[in-house]
């Protein structure tokens, strides 16, 4: 390996555990660093001469990139359709840089490590600021915002944790006790800030995540089943004791407030049907994933979204843990616009590192 080679893989290393703690607390941080790491990946290949790597999920991240850029130039709202195509490009070519330039064990488990820290900055933050502290209503974390993003962003942690415990559970009992101890806290805080945010969406898609690994895999379905039955029992508890969850469960308002969000989208989907992004209201957030591409990019940001499924499917058909959180991403797509910012981020890294452990099981 060369200097200048080595000098940015460790510069690298160092700014995207950066970008990952600024994850939950800063916009500015992350999107600077975020800038930082896109050069010095341009940089490398460049100065390196080196030909950038593309799997089929990064095909189909391109596909749905590309889908969503045609409609920049047609749209009546320029600056919100940027925005819309900013949250793309950022978590596809965060992939790209990962399967690209993070490929080594140590650089997969330095990732994991920060990813973890920066789950816990974000619910010391949610639990313990916005909700003790300040005593706000329906928990939120600073930089991921309105509660039901926040939803989407621990539902998605929520799931990755149970699989790289399940994946580990064997090292982590007998070898490393104090990672154990250390995932069971996260569990523990994962559940309480659940609750505290009580988004409906996000407990559909954590259990239609579980059932899916229930039914695939019968043969080693305790571990699922018995954490299916945990998360029920504690969201019953929750609704019982704490008011403020059984009124959001319960609250006929937000669904029905809910529906008139796709209404009111699909109605600006049909008067730019191709290419979408006809008003401002296109780009009001409609809580659905698939009418916010129909209304923000037509029918060619759904076809982009439908071909970024099938190339995710494509490669990773055989990780049961990969396709179950597309499944949650689906699910609690029908209810929230899952795929953007730190969702998305948390979404796209949580694939990388599960690609890299079902590499490691199966080599």
């Amino acid at each position: 390996m060369s200097i200048k080679k080595y000098s940015i893989n460790n510069l690298e290393n160092y700014i995207i555990a950066i970008f990952l703690l600024s994850l939950p607390l800063s916009e500015t941080l992350k999107q600077i660093t975020f800038v930082l790491l896109i050069l010095l990946f341009v940089i490398d290949k460049i100065l390196n001469k080196q030909k950038i790597y593309i799997d089929k999920f990064s095909t189909g991240l391109l596909i749905l990139l590309l889908g969503n850029t045609l409609p920049l130039y047609f749209s009546n709202e320029p600056q919100l359709a940027f925005k819309w195509f900013w949250s793309i490009f950022m978590f596809s070519s965060l992939y790209l840089i990962l399967i690209n330039d993070f490929k080594s064990n140590n650089q997969v488990a330095m990732i994991k490590k920060f990813f973890l820290f920066s789950l816990v900055l974000g619910l010391i933050w949610g639990i313990f600021v916005w909700k003790i502290s300040w005593g706000n209503p329906r928990l939120e974390i600073k930089s991921v915002g309105a509660p039901n993003a926040t939803g989407t962003y621990l539902g998605i942690y929520t799931l990755f944790i149970l699989f790289i415990i399940y994946l580990k559970s064997r090292d982590l009992v007998h070898k490393h006790k104090g990672w154990f101890s250390f995932y069971l806290i996260i569990i523990m805080l994962l559940l309480i800030a659940l609750i505290l945010n009580g988004s409906r969406g996000a407990y559909v898609g954590i259990f239609a995540g579980i059932l899916y690994l229930i039914l695939i895999n019968p043969s080693k379905r305790w571990f699922f089943l018995i954490s299916f039955f945990i998360l029920s029992l504690i969201i019953l508890i929750g609704g019982t004791f704490y008011n403020e969850l059984s009124s959001r469960i319960l609250d006929t308002f937000s669904t029905m407030e809910r529906f008139k969000n796709w209404e009111k989208n699909l109605n600006c989907f049909l008067i730019n049907p191709i290419f979408g992004g006809s008003s401002k209201i296109c780009y009001e957030d409609p809580d659905n994933l698939f009418i916010a591409f129909l209304s923000r990019a037509g029918i060619i940001g759904l076809l982009s979204f439908l071909t970024f499924i099938y190339y995710f499917l494509k490669q990773f058909l055989e990780n049961k843990f990969a396709v179950s959180m597309l499944l949650f991403l689906l699910t609690n797509g029908i209810f929230e616009t899952t795929l953007k910012h730190e969702p998305a981020i948390v979404f796209i890294i949580s694939v990388f590192i599960l690609l890299k452990e079902h590499e490691n099981t199966n080599s």
